[in-house]
């Protein structure tokens, strides 16, 4: 089950009120004054921000990061296992 399908499982199943904020802190959804899902909130507010060029490029760059991580790591690993120089 994926965050949109579960926010709709946990409104439908609770009644609980389910409020959304995005990155900048400005609430997108508030369940008590919307009837849509929050899913299809959720879904909607995470399309805005990818839709944005510096959060798309953000994005890319820490993958890349990420990426170059993971095939450092056996490197890093080895070097921090080696016997420490007298």
């Amino acid at each position: 089950m994926n965050m949109p399908s579960s926010l709709d499982h946990v409104r439908s199943q609770t009644g609980i009120p389910i409020r959304i904020f995005n990155c900048d802190g400005l609430e997108v959804y508030d369940s008590r004054i919307n009837p849509a899902p929050p899913g299809a909130a959720l879904e909607q507010a995470r399309e805005a921000r990818l839709a944005d060029p510096k959060v798309t490029k953000a994005v890319h760059m820490g993958l890349q990061k990420q990426l170059a991580l993971h095939r450092d790591l056996p490197e890093i690993l080895a070097r921090m296992t080696e016997p420490p120089m007298p």
